[in-house]
């Protein structure tokens, strides 16, 4: 009776939209309980845009909405296979295919496979997200550095951009080298996890390995003072080698036969009259003391002592 129906229903004219509907109505009632007719087509060709989305941790995004290489297919429901192994943050809208991201997602890279689903069939593909690490430029301060033979000082830094300090792990580092120079810094252990990619800025400033170096500059109030006259002889002692110098000793009479010392000022440091040798405990960096004595010409003049010498010395 069924197959007679059927029959019937399939001799149905079909020359107007109305007679169409009327015999598929027909068809489907005569193959109730046996099969489901259906106008839609299965889906097929799913793909998202070519270039795999790429996000940059901290931001979120989407893709744009994939495509069917079929056309005229209905009830289309999208899905991400095995979603219990997609990390959380990634989401799929059921209905555009349209898949999301957190921003806080971490940085890596995941293939997702996606299902497009109808009542006729399923298509796949498998869609790339670049989850990339936020670039951070390490800056090391300015004036680090050490005397020779000396530790190397923890070095300090300033990031680019502030990321949470339970982050931050390791330390920075330097280029290998023990003598005096200068020397640049480099990333050694330093991390920030890796949703952040460090780099050290190149260039300044650098570390420096240094030791203490003094400048003497001996000048007299006269260029050529006659036998009998009263002079004063200015010596400045000046720290130039950018670390402090310690246990400082400096002959203070540059010439002492031709000059007898009357008397004397010092800015800092003390005088032992029977050497004629003048002391200070330290120098800073930059710094300078003055020392003025008066003295008498006892003898010639032709070269008489002026200038600038290295003739002090500085231990460390």
């Amino acid at each position: 009776e069924s197959w007679t129906t059927l029959q019937t229903a399939l001799a149905l004219p079909e020359t107007t939209d109305a007679e169409v509907t009327a015999k598929k109505a027909a068809i489907e009632a005569a193959m109730a309980g046996l099969v489901t007719i259906s106008s839609t087509l299965a889906p097929e060709g799913l793909a998202y845009p070519d270039v795999a989305p790429i996000g940059s941790y901290g931001e979120g995004g989407s893709t744009a909405a994939p495509s069917l290489g079929s056309t005229g297919v209905e009830g289309i429901r999208y899905a991400i296979i095995e979603p219990e192994t997609v990390p959380e943050g990634i989401t799929i809208d059921e209905s555009t295919g349209i898949v999301r991201w957190s921003e806080a997602l971490d940085a890596g890279t995941y293939a997702l496979t996606i299902a497009a689903t109808n009542s006729v069939g399923r298509t796949t593909t498998v869609l790339t997200l670049a989850i990339t690490p936020v670039a951070l430029t390490v800056i090391p301060h300015e004036g680090q550095f050490k005397v020779v033979g000396a530790e190397d000082p923890i070095f300090t830094y300033r990031l680019s951009r502030a990321v949470p300090e339970a982050l931050l792990t390791g330390a920075l580092s330097r280029e290998p080298g023990e003598g005096p120079g200068r020397y640049a810094f480099v990333l050694g252990t330093l991390s920030a996890g890796p949703n952040y990619a460090l780099t050290v800025q190149e260039g300044e400033p650098r570390f420096w390995i240094t030791q203490p170096q003094l400048r003497v500059e001996t000048t007299l109030s006269s260029p050529r003072p006659a036998l009998g006259d009263t002079v004063t002889v200015r010596i400045v002692v000046r720290s130039v080698g950018g670390v402090a110098a310690e246990n400082i000793t400096l002959k203070v009479t540059p010439d002492a036969p031709r000059l007898r010392v009357l008397g004397w000022q010092v800015g800092a440091g003390a005088i032992d009259a029977e050497t004629w040798t003048w002391t200070l405990d330290a120098l800073a960096p930059g710094e300078a003391v003055v020392i003025e004595l008066e003295a008498v010409v006892v003898e010639g003049t032709d070269e008489t002592p002026a200038g600038a010498s290295e003739g002090a010395s500085a231990g460390v």
